[in-house]
């Protein structure tokens, strides 16, 4: 069995900011998309984009942050 790991804080780790990031960056692309061009369909496009907002944020959020010394 595993040990858990016990977090020093209640604030959330790295990899959730990350994912709250890419939702909040993925909204902002909806709503300027939405705003430019109100009768285009943009559904299909904003699919395949999410995955790739998710991983860059993802990317940049561990190359930004390194590891602590416990």
């Amino acid at each position: 069995m595993t040990n858990l790991v016990n977090q020093p804080t209640s604030r959330p780790t790295r990899k959730m900011w990350a994912v709250i990031i890419s939702g909040a960056v993925m909204g902002g692309i909806q709503a300027a998309l939405a705003a430019v061009l109100p009768e285009a369909d943009f559904q299909p496009l904003l699919q395949q984009l999410g995955p790739l907002v998710t991983a860059l944020v993802v990317s940049l959020a561990g190359w930004l942050t390194r590891e602590r010394a416990e």
